[in-house]
């Protein structure tokens, strides 16, 4: 129904001038094409999720074995009983248990830098293998990430 100045009327259906040219099958197809790519696209992003949540948790796991090598300096020197040693292997391989990685073993000792005091800055220097889930990109890359 036509207004008296030839607008339609609010809610009023246009009608079709012409059919639809309707392809059923071709956006199935274009589909198809698309899936592996999107999730290629897809899976890459998780593994770079997971290898960055990998990189921050070992940054933590070295930040501990640091301190915990700074406050025991003693366990690394000449004649002592390895208890501290002990202790930050069971530290290091506890608090990275919840990363997807493999540790070195043996883990690496500390390095003291200023000297065997308490409290002297400790360095320690861990690098893990990060495994990918991602197919193409661990041919890429490698099947394993060093981190």
């Amino acid at each position: 129904m036509r207004l008296p100045h030839g607008l339609p009327q609010a809610g009023a259906s246009r009608p079709r001038s012409a059919p639809r040219d309707r392809r059923p099958g071709q956006s199935l197809v274009e589909f198809a094409l698309i899936l592996p790519i999107m999730v290629t696209l897809l899976l890459a992003g998780v593994d770079f999720g997971r290898a960055f949540l990998g990189w921050v948790e070992l940054n933590n796991v070295v930040r501990e074995a640091a301190n915990f090598a700074s406050e025991n300096p003693k366990g690394w020197s000449t004649g002592n009983s390895g208890a501290a040693q002990a202790e930050y292997t069971r530290l290091v391989t506890a608090d990275a248990a919840g990363i997807n990685c493999t540790l070195p073993s043996p883990l690496p000792a500390p390095s003291f830098p200023d000297g065997l005091d308490i409290g002297q800055p400790a360095t320690v220097s861990i690098t893990c293998n990060f495994k990918l889930l991602t197919p193409f990109i661990g041919d890429i890359v490698g099947k394993t990430l060093n981190i």
